[in-house]
């Protein structure tokens, strides 16, 4: 009947729809998986930076000072 092929293709519709927002939702979750590594990155680059600034302090109070 009419009424099944109409039932039929809009349970196809919404079957389609759902494996759309199921992908989606799996893309976004990926991305937000990259968010945070990269902010763990950003994190630990900072961290390295900030030490290597100190090294670099330290070592320079430890140079001679020139008469200027």
């Amino acid at each position: 009947s009419i009424f099944r092929y109409q039932h039929h293709i809009l349970h196809g519709k919404e079957s389609v729809q759902e494996k759309r927002i199921f992908s989606q939702e799996n893309k976004i979750q990926r991305l937000n998986y990259q968010v945070q590594d990269l902010r763990r990155q950003l994190v630990q680059c900072r961290n390295e930076n900030q030490v290597k600034l100190t090294e670099l302090i330290t070592e320079l109070d430890q140079l001679p000072q020139s008469g200027v």
